[in-house]
């Protein structure tokens, strides 16, 4: 489902849910791989429709989106939202857009300021809780990789292992990793 300006509702679907970045970007994904299957123009358009949402709505440059997050979600609280944003850059170098790929970029740099020395991800949370789920978590750290390769950054493909090992630290023996994190990774 797209609204008319390209957005895909998030959450739990009504008839009157609002966009949502993050289900935004995951269309995209959906739409640019049919699309690469399929070679059905159709679909590019789609994923077009949706970036451009995607970029129109994005924070004064700031590589953030304080609008237009699910309704369950905290808006400061959005860093997971370049997993929505590494699509966009997938897109972006499969057809030369460089907004597509500049937004990307942006996300990543500002997902990478809002990192500390031992790899914790302010922000990489549905809420503004001290103990992050490491399923937003997992979002953010797979996004930032992800972009990395896309843009060939080595800065963000190291910042992202970095986080991850710094999870990986914290799985016990039997494979038991908890659902939650605080910024020490306790």
């Amino acid at each position: 489902i797209l609204t008319p300006e390209g957005g895909t509702p998030g959450g739990y679907y009504r008839p009157d849910s609002p966009p949502a970045i993050f289900d935004t970007g995951q269309v995209i994904r959906g739409f640019w791989a049919y699309y690469e299957f399929s070679l059905d123009t159709k679909y590019l358009d789609y994923a077009k429709k949706s970036a451009d949402f995607m970029v129109k709505h994005e924070d004064s440059n700031g590589g953030v989106w304080t609008n237009f997050n699910a309704v369950c979600v905290n808006n400061d609280s959005t860093t997971y939202n370049i997993y929505a944003a590494s699509p966009l850059a997938e897109l972006g170098k499969g057809i030369g857009e460089q907004r597509y790929l500049d937004l990307a970029d942006r996300v990543a740099a500002y997902t990478l300021n809002q990192m500390n020395e031992d790899g914790w991800i302010k922000g990489a949370d549905f809420s503004l809780s001290k103990h992050a789920l490491l399923h937003t978590m997992g979002y953010t750290i797979d996004g930032l990789y992800d972009i990395g390769v896309c843009l060939d950054n080595d800065t963000y493909k190291k910042a992202a292992i970095k986080a991850l090992d710094a999870v990986l630290k914290h799985v016990q023996e039997d494979g038991f990793v908890s659902g939650r994190f605080d910024t020490q990774f306790n």
